[in-house]
């Protein structure tokens, strides 16, 4: 959400800085004032409405004695001096200066930059009225640059009232009545070049004085501030007073609990959890986590607890300890068990300082900001099929040494899904790893992470291991988030690279359909088959009705391993069987073909 005010930032590195002096949390400052000025004022003349909608004015009064006319002099903004270490970044930059135009009329104002304010005018430029029936302290925070001769008695002071009449009230009238929070008088603040430089000041609001005596204004439904500029007849060639930056708060005394945005945590590592402030996909496994802020005037704020709802049901709680919270900190609130987002609307509800329908355990400044909803709705995306067509799920015979082609095809229901991310790993040892993503990570890898379309693919490989080892492949595909996975499991048994031979016994293996592939497959599978011994051989093939499609071998064969084609060619798609037979043999393997 925008904030109300034109620069946050800024405003609260000043009065980051305030604080940090006095010791006092700012979790719960309310600001009520924040002015900068800094505005297009072709299009916004002055005076303008501020932010609360408290107006600000000027006024001049004539000196006993004055015969020029002041009605054309008094406060008004310009932009040729302004702080910049505030709000530099603004397209207009501009500060209020207590002489904008002068007895040559509105039309032809001067320029602080080239011209001096008028002697003997009052001026006054005031905010009001503000609400500190509240407040158990206030501040007035601004800067200020005072441009003065030393020989006038000409000032500017910062003064407070519970009665706007009194503002531009006159003599003893405003000595004996008014609010005085500060006077300034010369200027001696300079740079290296020996320019005026602009000046940080705060004023308390409980500590003014009235007529010399000690007062506060804290408590009263209706307070005005205002700055007033006072000139004598003294001639003086100066500029004067101008001020920018002006942010009035205040601050109940009470903790203040209040939540800041919520983000979702992806685990990449057993030990790692990236943070994104949304969620990417249906079927997302996340942690769920809110950032808050809370702090008081005490050093130890009560213990409270956080609940989080997911569409109104309970999905954690945690009981907040006894906190110190005289900073103004940076606290999070994370489950300890994951989300797995369905398909749909979702609403996240975070409470902070149950019960909240009885006001929390916690006496705030606010008690209706302790809730934070976060809605989400989100189609289906299913992740991406991956099948690994070779090696097959069974055990299949590879010479060590020799080159062997893992094959795998990717597809997804989604068709605006046309790349894919897919990861092949390779293992011996397969303890605990059963769809355990985190443990296949931790394998070797046979291919790392690439981009392919749908389809059909392979990748070449060589094992030079001991006879008899088992190999395990495991794959992963995704949408590029390797958050939604498709896991195919194949394993490989490594033989003698001379033979097909039974690495227990030394014997010569015995008959076996040993694979098809690929599968499915578009116009052509190859299949491969063992024969200890030289042997008649048929495999044909059979429809699920039973009736024979193909004859593919019926031929004597040697011993060893050896390959024949199938091209369906112009039979219809589907489910087929190959089944290879020897004289007291059979074996069947089920393919898939799809035109």
């Amino acid at each position: 959400m925008k904030s109300t005010f034109s620069k946050p930032f800024y405003f609260l590195t000043s009065v980051l800085i305030l604080l940090s002096c006095t010791g006092e949390s700012l979790a719960d400052w309310q600001v009520i004032l924040d002015e900068n000025f800094n505005r297009n004022l072709n299009r916004d003349p002055w005076p303008w409405e501020t932010p609360g909608g408290y107006a600000w004015h000027y006024n001049t009064l004539r000196w006993p004695g004055a015969e020029r006319n002041l009605s054309n002099c008094g406060w008004g903004v310009q932009d040729y001096m302004f702080n910049d270490s505030v709000t530099v970044d603004d397209n207009y930059q501009n500060s209020l200066w207590c002489a904008l135009s002068t007895q040559n009329g509105p039309n032809s104002p001067q320029r602080p930059d080239l011209h001096y304010y008028w002697n003997g005018a009052n001026g006054w430029a005031w905010w009001g009225p503000f609400d500190l029936s509240r407040a158990e302290t206030a501040r007035l925070i601004f800067w200020v640059l005072m441009d003065n001769e030393d020989y006038t008695n000409d000032s500017l002071s910062v003064v407070a009232v519970n009665d706007p009449d009194l503002l531009t009230s006159n003599g003893d009238l405003f000595r004996e009545q008014v609010g005085i929070a500060l006077s300034l008088h010369e200027h001696h603040e300079h740079d290296e070049n020996e320019e005026d430089v602009w000046q940080l000041y705060e004023v308390f609001l409980e500590e003014l004085q009235v007529n010399g005596e000690d007062a506060s204004y804290l408590g009263e439904e209706e307070v005005w501030i205002a700055f007033v500029w006072q000139s004598d007849e003294e001639g003086a060639e100066s500029a004067g007073a101008l001020i920018d930056d002006i942010i009035l708060g205040w601050d109940d005394g009470l903790f203040e609990i209040s939540p800041v945005n919520m983000e979702f945590g992806y685990q990449f590592h057993p030990d790692s959890i990236n943070w994104h402030e949304e969620i990417e996909q249906v079927y997302d496994e996340v942690y769920l986590r809110l950032n808050y802020r809370m702090g008081g005037s005490e050093e130890i704020t009560p213990a409270f607890t956080i609940d989080c709802y997911v569409d109104d049901e309970l999905f954690y709680t945690e009981d907040v300890e006894s906190t110190d919270a005289t900073e103004d900190f940076m606290y999070s609130c994370t489950t300890d068990t994951i989300w797995r987002v369905p398909t749909g609307e979702h609403t996240i509800r975070w409470e902070l300082d149950t019960p909240i329908d009885e006001g929390g355990i916690v006496e705030e400044t606010d008690e209706e900001n302790n809730v934070f909803e976060y809605v989400v709705d989100l189609g289906m995306n299913e992740p991406p099929l991956l099948t690994i067509l070779t090696p097959a799920g069974d055990s299949t015979l590879v010479r060590i040494g020799e080159e062997y082609w893992i094959n795998w095809s990717v597809s997804d229901p989604n068709e605006e899904d046309e790349s894919f991310e897919v990861n092949l790993y390779w293992t011996t040892d397969t303890t605990g790893w059963y769809r355990d993503r985190n443990v296949i990570l931790n394998w070797n890898v046979i291919r790392g992470e690439g981009t392919y379309g749908p389809g059909e693919h392979h990748h070449t490989c060589a094992w030079n291991d001991t006879i008899g080892t088992v190999i395990y492949i495991a794959g992963f595909a995704s949408d590029f988030y390797f958050r939604d996975f498709d896991m195919a499991p194949g394993t490989i048994l490594l033989v003698d690279p001379a033979g097909v031979s039974d690495p227990v016994t030394g014997e010569t293996v015995d008959y076996n359909l040993i694979r098809a592939f690929p599968n499915p497959f578009n116009n052509s599978i190859s299949i491969e088959f063992s024969i200890p011994v030289l042997s008649q051989v048929q495999i044909v093939v059979h429809d699920l009705a039973g009736r024979q499609v193909a004859e593919l071998v019926n031929n004597r064969f040697s011993t060893g391993i050896h390959t024949c084609i199938w091209m369906p060619g112009e039979a219809p798609g589907g489910v087929y069987m190959l089944k290879l037979e020897t004289r007291d043999r059979s074996f069947i393997r089920k393919v898939v073909y799809i035109p």
